[in-house]
Formats: C-alpha cells, structure tokens, sequence
C-alpha cells in the first residue's frame, strides 16, 4: 500500500497489477516516485501512473519522473497538491522505444546492484546483532555486565548525550552542512532532501556537529531509528528531532558495542517506558536518556567483540559507499542519454567497465 512518500502499509486486495510506478500527490514534504515490481493498492495522497500508449516504456518513464521531480508542480499551502491538469500539461523527452527500453535497462542494471548492496547489509547486520545478543546475554547472566546510570557515564567523561542545534528560517541557505532532521535518517543517512545550514551558523553549532562513530537516535516524531556516523563521512549538523550518544572513552565504552546496545531491546525497552506523547508525535526527553541503565561489560570483555562487530560494520559502510557512487553514476547518466551528449551504446561499455 502506497502514499504519498512510499510504502506507507498492507492491504489485502490489490488495486492495481505490477509493475507499476506511483507518483505523491500531496503533502508539505517531497512527493515520491516510486517503482512497484508486485500487485500493489494506492491511498488518496497519490497517484498510479499507467502508459496509454504502446512507445512508451514504462521503466523509462519511472526514472524520468523521478529525476525530475513533482515537488515544483504543487500548489496549495496548508496541505499542496499535485492535481491530474497540472501533471497531464506538462511535456517531457520521450526518446524513440528501444532508445527508453535500452536507458531504463542501464539504469536498472545500477538499481539492482545498489539493491543487492542493501540485501548484503542487511545480511550483515542480521548477523551483528546475533553476534551482539549472544555475547551481551553471556554477559548479563555472569554479573560481569555492571548496571551504570548514563548520567553517572555522562559526569565521568566516559559518553556524552546530546541534542541538536535549533535553527531559525535564514540560518538555513543553499549552502554550507547538511542539517539533519528525523527524515534524513532510517538505518543510514540521506541528505538529498536535507536542509543546509549556513556556514556563519556552523560556528555557532559546533558543539551540535557529527563526530565519527556517533550513535544518532530520533528523539522526535518517530522514536526510534538509529543511524552509525561513518569515518569517511562529511561532517553534518542535528536538527533537534535527533540526539546523539558518542563514546568519550573508547577503552571504557566501545562504540561499536554501544552502537549495537542501542538498537536492542535492553535500550528500547527503556525507551517505550519514558517516551511522551504530544499532539503531534512522539518524543524522548534528553533528561530521560541519561537516567537510562546502560549495563557495561569490562573493557577486555568489550574488546573481544568489538573486533567481530566492526569488521562487519566495515563492510556495511563499504557497501553504503560503493551504493552511494553507483547512484551518482546512475542520476547522471539520464541526462547525458536525453541531451544524446552520451549514447546508449557508450553507456553500456560504461556499465560493463563497472564493477
């Protein structure tokens, strides 16, 4: 079942036979395209988009839509919408159908890589978490895990909890570091989306600014998605819909173990039993995070697994590194094929050259 911005649930029925492509209708935020392989049901805030004629295909259109964009066809202000006049008047560069048939295939074959990238990870974390449970469970049951306060941590320099900086409008700009909000985080980040805060406010952010192996947490709207700041990555500021747990001490708290600790049910347990409710969403207070319980294993105990939990976190980090520069390549193929700046035929040697 599909919304506005993607899977958004599961019905019973199908409304529509695979594949397809669904297109956002309305809302403050950006309006998705999104490519559907199975039988799929669409809600009132979107759109099944259908070819009515046969030299169109309908791969092609998906990455068409999607490099474009719907966001600039909105109108409205409290609740914007795309309506039906305002997509059917618009005109776009509809090659000959082998040309279409042959770019979507290109773009696809990258798609596939980037999905089979997100299957690994999967993989891979699947396996640090049982590794993680298993080990922290020997751990709780010996009594060598010592219940700590994350206050008592916080007050011996050992792990800081923070929070984000609280931009105003004209702080955020065209350019400067990306401004992280809860939406920019899922397992991972993405920035595509993301504000940017300006430089001169940067220096004033700089205690709210990401450090390698950072631990972020949505505090805000939906609780609970965890992303792992990379080495390699380029420096972000948070937005205060996310807090951070950061390893002051990596002998006494390793961050790969706090990372795997803090997507467990020892953490979210805690976190169901202090998170409040507004109007609006859900939240976690800062002061409710540091008199959570975090159980800390002795640092010798800690070093032993660290070593098995970061070598699969390196791979992840690889595969989301490799995914990113496939994706690159992918949205900047398009355009070179509709300009004719690039033709398929140097695509494809391009594509077999990829690793």
């Amino acid at each position: 079942m599909f919304g506005t911005n993607g899977q958004c649930g599961w019905h019973d029925t199908a409304l529509f036979k695979g594949p397809g492509v669904v297109l956002g209708r309305k809302g403050q935020g950006p309006l998705g395209v999104e490519w559907v392989e199975t039988d799929y049901w669409v809600i009132d805030t979107a759109y099944s988009l259908a070819p009515l004629r046969n030299d169109i295909d309908l791969k092609f259109a998906y990455y068409l839509l999607k490099y474009v964009g719907l966001n600039h066809l909105k109108d409205g202000t409290s609740n914007p919408s795309l309506s039906r006049d305002t997509f059917g008047a618009q005109v776009f560069p509809f090659p000959p159908f082998e040309v279409q048939r042959a770019t979507a295939h290109i773009l696809g074959t990258l798609d596939d890589k980037i999905e089979l990238n997100r299957r690994m990870n999967a993989t891979l974390e699947a396996m640090a978490e049982a590794i993680f449970i298993s080990w922290f469970s020997k751990q709780m049951a010996s009594g060598s895990a010592k219940e700590n306060s994350v206050e008592l941590l916080f007050n011996q320099g050992i792990l800081q909890v923070g929070d984000g900086y609280r931009a105003k409008n004209d702080e955020l700009g065209l350019t400067g570091l990306p401004f992280a909000r809860a939406g920019n985080i899922d397992n991972g980040f993405s920035f595509e989306e993301a504000d940017l805060l300006r430089e001169e406010s940067v220096q004033k952010a700089a205690d709210k600014m990401s450090r390698p192996y950072d631990v972020v947490f949505t505090s805000k709207g939906t609780v609970g998605r965890f992303a792992f700041v990379a080495p390699a990555m380029q420096p972000f500021v948070y937005s205060p819909q996310l807090c951070f747990w950061r390893s002051l001490d990596h002998e006494r708290l390793n961050p790969f173990v706090l990372r795997q600790w803090m997507q467990s049910r020892w953490f979210l347990d805690q976190v169901d039993r202090v998170k409040g409710q507004t109007d609006m969403a859900e939240y976690v207070s800062l002061r409710d995070q540091r008199q959570m319980q975090l159980p800390l294993p002795p640092h010798a105990e800690q070093r032993e697994v660290s070593r098995l939990l970061e070598s699969l976190q390196q791979k992840v980090w690889n595969n989301v590194a490799e995914s990113n520069s496939l994706a690159h390549c992918r949205d900047s193929l398009l355009p070179r094929l509709l300009s004719g700046e690039l033709s398929v035929r140097h695509a494809e040697h391009f594509l077999e050259a990829t690793p």
